[in-house]
């Protein structure tokens, strides 16, 4: 119960800052067109000025990936506490491999990261329910 708890705090708390991070860059982004350096820039260049991204899709875009990075590693424990016995041997193994595919397995953390929150939470509460009946 309460490691299922910590990795839900921990990954909110990823979600969270990933967001606050997502606002300033849309923020950032959207303060560029009112510069005029930046747009003398691209239009000396030839290229046509990049549209800023919304507020809304680097908000939840950064909230996800920032959300995916706990929710991969915590997946990845999981899956060699399951199919790896840790011993001398595989342990060097096992911490090469887990370097190497850490972009694979932050993609997939991406991908599951709010449903695996939502799930896990569902999950307490009925077992906090189980206990109490």
């Amino acid at each position: 119960m309460i490691k299922k708890s910590s990795s839900i705090i921990v990954i909110v708390i990823f979600m969270i800052t990933g967001g606050v991070i997502g606002y300033f860059v849309g923020q950032t982004q959207q303060n560029q067109l009112l510069d005029p350096e930046y747009i003398k820039f691209w239009t000396d260049s030839n290229m046509p000025v990049p549209e800023p991204i919304s507020y809304t899709h680097a908000i939840l875009g950064l909230l996800v990936l920032f959300g995916g990075i706990p929710t991969g590693i915590i997946c990845w424990q999981y899956f060699l506490k399951k199919y790896m016995k840790p011993d001398r041997v595989t342990s060097p193994l096992t911490g090469l491999l887990s370097i190497m595919l850490f972009p694979i397995y932050t993609v997939i953390g991406v991908i599951i990261c709010i449903p695996f929150v939502v799930i896990q939470v569902m999950v307490m509460i009925f077992e906090k329910a189980k206990r109490i009946i």
